[in-house]
Formats: C-alpha cells, structure tokens, sequence
C-alpha cells in the first residue's frame, strides 16, 4: 500500500422545514406515546418538545424519535412525566431543575 485518500465530507445540512410534522407522525406511529399532548416546534437548529406524557419511557422514546428526524443537532426536552401509579395519575414531574450556585466574595 503506498496510501489513503480519505475524500470524506462532512456537512451540516439545514433541518427539513416539515421536521415537526415529520416528528409528529413518528409520534403518531409510536404505541407508547399519547401524541396528542406533546408538540414539537423548530425554529432554527433546536427542536423543542412541550406537553406532558404518561411514562418515563414515553418520555425517552419521544426524545429518541426528535433526535432521529433529519438534520437535528439539538433536542430541548421540556416534556413533563405524569407517573401512572395505582389508581389514577400520579403528580407531574418536570425536567430536573439546575443545581442553584453560590458565590463568596470575601
């Protein structure tokens, strides 16, 4: 072997102006997700999920399906969890908050 011509590029191509829709029908086709409580919005390079699903796994599997839409590079997740427990729901849960941080100046 005298050598390699690696003539790989790579691209970020722009997000499909349907990704939401395209994102919406995976929802749509998913057994586990209650599609009619969760939106998804893109505006630029983001997709932001909003609305509230039943399960920590519904909530995994709607993060999964944003990001395997095309053209994605970031997903804000902002789903809230409501946990099914015993009879009826149980409280709803959010994204876990930032840990608060403090600074001295002595």
């Amino acid at each position: 072997m005298l050598g390699i011509d690696n003539s790989i590029a790579l691209s970020s191509d722009p997000i499909p102006s349907d990704v939401a829709d395209r994102i919406q029908k995976a929802f749509q086709r998913n057994a586990i997700i209650d599609d009619s409580r969760i939106t998804s919005a893109t505006s630029a390079t983001p997709v932001q999920l909003d609305g509230v699903v039943n399960s920590w796994a519904a909530r995994s599997a709607a993060e999964d399906m944003a990001w395997q839409a095309p053209g994605v590079m970031q997903v804000v997740d902002d789903l809230l969890c409501r946990s099914v427990a015993g009879r009826g729901l149980g409280p709803i849960i959010g994204p876990s908050p930032e840990p608060a941080v403090s600074a001295s100046v002595e």
